[in-house]
C-alpha cells in the first residue's frame, strides 16, 4: 500500500475501524463460507485460517457469530 503503519492506523481510525476488526471480518466471511460448503472439517478450517488449534478458532467464531462452528454448519444444512 506504500504507506506507513501510523498513516494506516489513522485512516482506519477515521473510518471507525481497526486492522484487527477488518482481519476478523475477513476471517469470519471465509470461515462461514467454508462451513456452509461442508467440504472441510472445523480442524481444517482452523488450520487454513492460521489458528493454533480448533478450540481457539471455535472461540473466535463464536465471538463473531454467536454460535459455535458446528452449530453454524447444522443451521445452514
Amino acid at each position: 500500500m506504500n504507506i506507513t503503519t501510523r498513516t494506516l492506523q489513522r485512516k482506519l481510525q477515521k473510518e471507525n475501524t481497526s486492522l484487527r476488526e477488518l482481519s476478523d471480518a475477513v476471517k469470519y466471511e471465509f470461515a462461514s463460507a467454508l462451513l456452509r460448503h461442508g467440504e472441510y472439517t472445523v480442524s481444517e478450517i482452523s488450520y487454513r485460517l492460521g489458528y493454533a488449534d480448533p478450540a481457539t478458532f471455535g472461540k473466535a467464531f463464536k465471538q463473531w457469530s454467536g454460535v459455535s462452528p458446528l452449530s453454524f454448519r447444522k443451521v445452514r444444512e
